[in-house]
């Protein structure tokens, strides 16, 4: 694989800074397996104020910031690490694994490790470990470059047998619409097949980090906003917050999960912190039973593939085309990658009649996330699904603006449901 330079790569997917970043926080935040590997990579902490710019009262809440900003992923991390222990499960799938040092952890409970994450960081990371075990990584433990999106990726990183606890920490925040729906069916078919949970704590980003900097900083929190952007800086500069995860109320993003395979419980992130919150040693007590009882409002959100039973899984392709489906609690579920035109609509609409032949269905989703172009041809295999099922029972989901554009064109977006 050809190799490029940090500028290339965050210029490309600016998440690539954030993932040295994180480090850098649970370095500063007193982790000593971080300190080593930061000290390995030397990556420099992004972004300030000069300092002869600076007020004193700005040096002083600029301080109180940094600390408040860099406790969060290291109370997040070592929060998720002891939900792992609890959860008695011995195979973890990080996704996105950044430049943590998580597989000292894994290594130590004697667990597999899958550190998933871009190719750029999987490549770094590997020689890293294995360097400071001593020249090779430890028993059960790997680092991939995949695509979140592209399931063959993920699929490939998985080795074995046995449930699978995956975690995602800083990934959705920055996903698409599109790259969300895929991301969720990727995951709900790795769960299918190997069980396990998916444990997630990014829906509540943004609030930890002002309940963080509110505890630390009191009256004062209101001055920081002022001067956020420009003095911590490093952050990736990406479209954030921009998918159904972080735009649904709660009630309504439990129902949006469970349409897509998942069942979901919630478990409180405070009973899961440390006893020592190593970050907040020189704080008052009064902050850190602060930062605990804004932990307790916070929670991991645990999925797990729904109890249903699969039938009928296919797949087919005919040049740029390419089909998956199935049938699950009599759904049928349709996969589209490339083009649906006259000569691959017969290929879908097959598909959906032998289902048919086989069982009752009661709906029809369609993950558009792969879909390029849509011609009259596919929207009439549509209309004969949405004839049968009538209004909402065929949902696409994570359609691209150029396929919303063309069912708005055609009034197709009347007879079945975008999500």
């Amino acid at each position: 694989m050809e190799r490029f330079d940090q500028e290339l790569l965050c210029k490309v997917n600016p998440v690539f800074l954030t993932a040295q970043d994180c480090l850098i926080c649970c370095a500063m935040a007193g982790d000593p397996d971080a300190r080593r590997l930061l000290e390995e990579f030397r990556f420099e902490v992004h972004g300030s104020i000069p300092a002869e710019d600076r007020t004193p009262e700005q040096q002083e809440i600029l301080a109180t910031l940094a600390q408040a900003v860099c406790s969060v992923p290291w109370l997040r991390y070592t929060a998720t690490n002891a939900f792992f222990r609890a959860s008695g499960l011995k195979r973890m799938l990080d996704l996105p694994c950044g430049y943590t040092p998580r597989a000292f952890v894994m290594s130590a409970l004697g667990a597999e490790y899958f550190g998933c994450d871009l190719p750029a960081v999987a490549e770094k990371m590997g020689p890293a470990v294995a360097k400071l075990n001593g020249g090779a990584l430890p028993d059960g433990i790997g680092y991939h470059g995949v695509d979140a999106t592209n399931y063959d990726s993920l699929r490939a990183a998985v080795t074995g047998n046995g449930e699978l606890f995956i975690t995602t920490e800083g990934l959705l925040n920055y996903l698409t619409e599109s790259e969300l729906s895929a991301l969720l069916e990727n995951v709900r078919r790795l769960l299918a097949e190997f069980g396990g949970m998916w444990v997630t704590t990014d829906s509540d980003t943004d609030r930890r980090n002002a309940m963080m900097v509110q505890a630390m900083l009191g009256d004062r929190a209101r001055l920081a906003g002022d001067f956020l952007q420009k003095s911590v800086g490093g952050v990736a500069d990406s479209r954030m917050n921009d998918n159904s995860f972080f735009k649904l109320d709660a009630p309504a993003l439990v129902s949006f999960l469970n349409d897509r395979g998942f069942a979901v419980r919630r478990e409180p992130m405070g009973r899961y912190l440390p006893e020592e919150l190593t970050p907040l040693a020189n704080q008052p007590k009064a902050v850190s039973d602060a930062v605990r009882r804004g932990f307790d409002g916070f929670d991991f959100w645990v999925l797990s593939a729904q109890a249903a039973q699969r039938t009928r899984s296919a797949r087919r392709e005919s040049g740029d085309f390419k089909l998956e489906t199935y049938v699950e609690g009599g759904v049928f579920h349709a996969q589209m990658r490339g083009r649906v035109d006259t000569l691959s609509a017969p290929i879908l609409l097959s598909a959906y009649e032998e289902a048919l032949k086989d069982e009752p269905l009661s709906a029809v989703h369609v993950d558009a996330s792969g879909l390029d172009y849509i011609s009259s041809a596919g929207l009439r295999v549509l209309l004969i699904m949405a004839k049968r099922f009538g209004a909402g029972g065929v949902k696409l989901f994570g359609a691209n603006d150029a396929v919303k554009e063309i069912f708005a064109a055609t009034g197709f977006d009347e007879l079945t449901s975008l999500c």
